[in-house]
C-alpha cells in the first residue's frame, strides 16, 4: 500500500506495535510506533536513514518522525517488525514457522536490507522447496496458493535457486488453481503470464518423458511370460494418471505393492526399481533446463551465497 497521500490521523494504531516510548512512526494502512535503534541494528536501510539530513519539512506525528511506507502490506510490516522485536517469532531452522510469516519477513528484509533476516527466511524456504532430490521427496506438498506466492516472491528477491522445486510443485495442480488470483492477507497471488507459460510448457515436456521403458525393458533376458504380461499391464494401468500428479514418486507405491507386482519376477522388479531411480535423477537434473533456468551448479552457488550469514 502507498500511504504517502494518506493523513496519519486516518490510520489505525497497531495494537501490538504501538510502543509508547518509540521514537519513529511507520505508516501504511496502520501506524507502528517503534524504536529507530532497533530497526537500524537489523536493517541497512533504517541505519542509513539516520544519516540523511532532516529539514524543517520532515513529516512528524505525535511528537516523532513519520516514515510513510510505499508498497508494503500491513501484514508484512507486522511480521517483519515482530521478527525484529520478538526473538522466537521467526526462529532459525530447524524450528518451524508459518509460510505467511516467512513470506512477510523475507519480502521486507530484502527490501530494507535486513540481511540476517533475509537469510533466515530463505533458510526456512530452502527446507520447503528443496534443491536436492532426496530432500524434495521428504517434504510435504504445498498448497497451490502457497506455490503462487512463493514463485512470485522468489523472483522478487532474486532467489532463483528456489524456482525448480516451486515450478515442479506448480505443474501438477489443475490449471484453474494455478492461474487463480486468490489473495493472501490482502496480497494478490496471480502468476505472471510468463510463469504460466513456463509451467504449462513444462507439463507437456515432462509428460513426454513418461518412463514406460522401466516396465518393458528389464536389464536382463527374462523369458517368463507371466512376468512380461504383468509388466505390460503395469505400463498400461493407472501409472499415467499417477505420473501426472507426482512424477518423482508415482511409481514407488506401484513397485512396493505386492498385489500389483506379485507376477513380476524378483530380478525384473529389482531392475525396474533401479531404472526408475536413475530416471528420477535424470529428470531432477533436467529441471532447470525445462524451466529455462541456469544449471544446478550455478543455482547451488547462488543458494550458497544467499544462505551465508552476513
Amino acid at each position: 500500500m502507498d500511504s504517502s497521500n494518506v493523513a496519519p490521523e486516518q490510520c489505525t494504531r497497531d495494537a501490538e506495535l504501538w510502543l509508547n516510548d518509540g521514537n519513529l512512526i511507520l505508516q501504511d494502512a496502520c501506524l507502528f510506533r517503534v524504536h529507530h535503534s532497533v530497526l537500524a541494528m537489523h536493517s541497512l536501510f533504517f541505519h542509513d536513514l539516520e544519516t540523511i539530513p532532516q529539514g524543517e519539512a520532515q513529516a512528524a506525528y505525535d511528537g516523532a518522525p513519520l516514515v510513510a511506507l510505499c508498497g508494503d502490506e500491513p501484514a508484512d510490516v507486522r511480521h517483519f517488525l515482530k521478527a525484529l522485536y520478538f526473538p522466537h517469532y521467526l526462529p532459525p531452522p530447524p524450528m518451524q514457522a508459518s509460510v505467511d510469516i516467512i513470506f512477510g519477513v523475507l519480502r521486507l528484509a530484502h527490501k530494507y536490507q535486513a540481511l540476517q533476516w533475509r537469510c533466515c527466511a530463505l533458510r526456512h524456504l530452502s527446507k520447503i522447496f528443496a534443491t536436492d532430490l532426496e530432500t524434495h521427496l521428504d517434504v510435504d506438498d504445498q498448497s497451490a496458493h502457497t506455490i503462487r506466492i512463493a514463485l512470485a516472491l522468489a523472483q522478487e528477491v532474486g532467489a532463483a535457486w528456489l524456482l525448480p522445486s516451486i515450478y515442479l510443485g506448480a505443474m501438477f495442480f489443475p490449471e484453474t488453481m494455478i492461474s487463480s488470483s486468490e489473495s493472501l492477507e490482502g496480497r494478490p497471488a496471480c502468476l505472471a503470464h510468463n510463469d504460466l507459460a513456463i509451467i504449462f510448457s513444462a507439463m507437456s515436456e515432462v509428460q513426454r518423458m513418461f518412463p514406460r521403458y522401466v516396465f518393458l525393458l528389464p536389464g536382463h533376458q527374462c523369458y517368463n511370460y507371466k512376468c512380461a504380461m504383468a509388466r505390460l499391464q503395469l505400463s498400461l494401468g493407472d501409472g499415467d494418471s499417477r505420473f501426472s500428479e507426482s512424477p518423482l514418486d508415482f511409481l514407488d507405491d506401484i513397485l512396493d505393492d505386492e498385489d500389483d507386482t506379485d507376477a513380476v519376477c524378483a530380478t525384473c522388479l529389482a531392475d525396474m526399481r533401479l531404472h526408475y531411480q536413475e530416471w528420477k535423477k535424470g529428470l531432477w537434473d533436467a529441471l532447470p533446463t525445462i524451466y529455462r533456468l541456469p544449471a544446478w551448479p550455478e543455482l547451488l552457488e547462488m543458494k550458497k551465497r544467499d544462505l551465508e550469514v552476513r
